[in-house]
């Protein structure tokens, strides 16, 4: 994933983000492609080898689970 900054200064974009703070928001471009645009709070929970670790300390405690 790649993370971009933009600048506010497109009244476009600036709505677009503004409507994104709500709701999940559909971006159509003139030959048809979609995009998804959702506000995320923590961009954490995107990075997949983060985390790894209590992945595994999980699947160790999902073992020992006797019932």
């Amino acid at each position: 994933m790649e993370t971009v900054s933009v600048s506010l200064r497109s009244k476009i974009l600036r709505e677009l983000l503004r409507l994104s703070q709500g709701t999940d928001v559909i971006v159509q471009s003139s030959d048809g492609a979609q995009f998804f645009l959702t506000r995320i709070m923590n961009a954490d929970t995107f990075y997949i080898n983060k985390g790894a670790d209590d992945f595994d300390a999980e699947i160790v405690a999902t073992r020992k689970n006797t019932r």
